[in-house]
């Protein structure tokens, strides 16, 4: 007798989904920013667009003060379908193999550097009406993978509306006050975690709060990102306000 399969859960075949849940037809469509090197950016800690010819082309800073930032993929087409199914489907087992492409992205220039890991956190009422948050469950994974130890050093203190639709300025305002450190950090080397990073604003907000807890630096490292800052769409807006 033939052993079950899980379902592809981008295609739904039966066939190839030993790994990930992703058939082998799918897998081979995957494109990993690693793969060509271009998995490692710098993002504005003031704003979280990425930084261009040493200028921000979202406050407009010059030189401004910048996040090293790592994704495995861009946030589009197959990624996105895996990222809808861990996020909003209940397919909690593809942490691990997101967790692995996670640490591909992140590579040689990043591991061992760390001393907490910590996921960019929830708001509690949207945390308990979907059961968990994806960005816990991914700094888990990595967590034992590294050896490292995960923290709730962060806490989600205000709720906040959905940040793709704001100009630069809007999301500042937005997300001000809207995160705090439980403690004080100081030395710490954190590697910041979420499973897309869409605008960067809250991953730049999040490490604004964790250097202000006296943290040495922060790393933000994501699964994807999204290349272009577009709205989101009806079946993501209930969940906007806690993108990054």
């Amino acid at each position: 007798m033939f052993a079950p399969r899980a379902v592809c859960v981008c295609c739904l075949s039966l066939f190839g989904t030993d790994e990930g849940f992703i058939c082998s037809s799918c897998r081979e469509k995957l494109r990993p920013l690693y793969l060509p090197g271009k998995s490692e950016t710098e993002i504005c800690l003031e704003c979280g667009e990425v930084v261009d010819a040493g200028a921000c082309p979202g406050c407009g800073r010059r030189s401004p003060p910048t996040l090293r930032a790592f994704s495995a993929y861009e946030y589009e087409g197959i990624i996105r379908e895996l990222v809808h199914c861990f996020k909003f489907g209940g397919v909690y087992a593809l942490s691990e193999w997101m967790a692995g492409e996670m640490l591909q992205a992140l590579a040689a220039p990043g591991k061992g550097n760390f001393t907490r890991i910590v996921p960019v956190p929830m708001y509690p009422l949207r945390k308990l009406a979907r059961g968990y948050n994806q960005a816990e469950k991914l700094a888990g994974e990595l967590s034992k993978r590294l050896g490292i130890q995960k923290s709730d050093l962060l806490k989600r203190i205000r709720n906040t509306k959905s940040q793709v639709t704001l100009a630069t300025a809007e999301r500042r305002k937005n997300l001000k006050n809207a995160f705090r450190a439980v403690s004080r950090a100081d030395g710490e080397r954190i590697l910041l975690v979420d499973d897309v990073r869409t605008t960067g604003s809250t991953v730049s907000e999040c490490a604004r709060t964790l250097l202000a807890a006296g943290c040495e630096n922060v790393t933000v490292l994501t699964f994807a990102n999204a290349k272009v800052k577009e709205k989101a769409p009806f079946n993501e807006q209930s969940d906007a306000g806690n993108r990054t």
